[in-house]
């Protein structure tokens, strides 16, 4: 009985090291496929931005800040880009091959921090900017976005960081500066 036990977990670990092998194979065919549709777009980042700041009526010096990502999904291949001009969040996505604009929504952003009060208690963008950027040791502010939100009755920058084909995206306090969530995700995927 005890050697059928062992033929049995010896039978399990070589049964969990090929669904390990498994699994790591496919991912690299997974990011060899991206790699090949990425290819495929026709459209640069810069031409997907400047047709969405176009359709906005905006010109490129009334622009903020700006991201631009290449996606898949469903067979299809498409920019998301996003921008920011005054009080205005703008969202397109953009075919990736042809430059149609498949979806596109703008919000005007709440202006919470109205009184001299509010603004003494919360921290800066800058001093979060400092927060992300010890946290993702190499990447720039070039490709940090964040804006302050009120949730529950407590103020917190909410944003995203590209860096290396990684996306952080994160929720931070903006009174104490603690980091309330933290996710990473390989963009090559």
């Amino acid at each position: 009985m005890n050697m059928k036990n062992r033929k049995l977990k010896a039978m399990a670990g070589i049964l969990a090291a090929a669904m390990v092998l498994t699994a790591a194979g496919g991912v690299s065919v997974n990011a060899a496929k991206i790699r090949n549709i990425q290819k495929e777009a026709e459209l640069t980042e810069e031409k997907a931005l400047e047709t969405a700041r176009k359709d906005a009526d905006l010109k490129e010096k009334e622009i903020d800040k700006s991201r631009v990502k290449l996606d898949y999904d469903d067979g299809q291949l498409y920019y998301e880009v996003e921008f920011y001009a005054g009080e205005k969040e703008y969202d397109y996505e953009i075919d990736a091959k042809t430059g149609k604009i498949l979806s596109k929504d703008f919000e005007i952003e709440d202006d919470f921090l109205t009184s001299k009060e509010v603004r003494e208690e919360i921290l800066s963008e800058s001093e979060v900017q400092k927060i992300v950027l010890k946290k993702v040791p190499g990447a720039s502010e070039k490709k940090l976005y964040m804006k302050l939100d009120r949730d529950d009755g407590k103020w917190i920058y909410e944003g995203d960081i590209l860096y290396k084909n990684m996306e952080y995206e994160f929720e931070i306090d903006a009174e104490t500066g603690k980091i309330l969530s933290w996710e990473e995700e390989d963009m090559d995927d």
